[in-house]
């Protein structure tokens, strides 16, 4: 997918969470009130407002509720489409565009899954997700953190996605995340299910995964994994090295 339309000036990656098995779900999508980018740019009467899965495909939503004045809103968007259980999907809102009003009154279907906005600027430390060498037996990135520490790690995984060739209405997207499949942290070959939440899993610009850990046990070395698939149906597996150590000066 690329930015589906020209005349809209502004998206986000809205990251859905879903525990069930696989099939279609509703999702509810909140925008904070203190979200300038969206409040400062969107149409006061919220008629701008679109709604597409990660490869494109429009989605119904009807505004649950509007009130520009405090900034308040809430949009109920269905299709979300889940092919597994425990997993985190992306999908885009726009705005921006001068439009009529888009939504309606779709049926209530399953769900609704709990989803995020990632509000944060991307940081300037991030990993720069690749396949592991051949021969590798350790993963080549290494973060290093304390016990005490919840961390995110931002997996960049650009590198990964193809590009259009030319740019498509200002952006190269052609190839983007489109479902996380699974998030783990291991050692020993032994899962360590209380590091990592997979319900707190974000996506940003359709490029970015945003992973939170904690807790472990200081001089153990654990590995993060993050499987996730794209747009064009390719899967990837990709790993850093996760030290945990407490720094003491006696």
């Amino acid at each position: 997918m690329s930015w589906h339309d020209s005349t809209q000036t502004k998206r986000a990656s809205v990251a859905a969470w879903s525990t069930g098995t696989a099939g279609t779900y509703d999702a509810t999508v909140v925008p904070s009130a203190d979200w300038q980018e969206f409040w400062g740019s969107v149409m006061s009467s919220g008629y701008d407002v679109r709604f597409y899965s990660a490869d494109g495909t429009a989605l119904t939503y009807e505004r649950s509720s509007w009130t520009y004045a405090t900034r308040t809103a809430s949009f109920r968007v269905t299709g979300i489409v889940t092919t597994a259980a425990d997993q985190i999907v992306q999908f885009f809102m726009y705005w921006g565009a001068s439009t009529s009003d888009g939504a309606t009154s779709p049926a209530v279907g399953n769900g609704p899954l709990t989803c995020a906005i990632l509000y944060a600027a991307t940081p300037s430390t991030v990993v720069n997700a690749r396949p592991q060498p051949a021969g590798a037996t350790s993963p080549a990135v290494t973060i290093t953190k304390a016990t005490g520490d919840t961390i995110w790690i931002w997996w960049d995984v650009a590198s990964l996605l193809l590009q259009r060739e030319t740019a498509y209405n200002g952006y190269l997207s052609l190839e983007e995340v489109f479902r996380v499949t699974d998030v783990t942290v291991s050692t020993g070959g032994a899962a360590q299910s209380a590091m990592t939440s997979e319900s707190a899993t974000k996506i940003k610009d359709g490029r970015y995964i945003v992973t939170q850990h904690t807790a472990g046990s200081s001089g153990t070395e654990y590995t993060v994994s993050l499987d996730f698939t794209t747009t064009l149906g390719r899967a990837y597996d990709v790993r850093v090295q996760l030290n945990v150590q407490d720094v003491s000066e006696a």
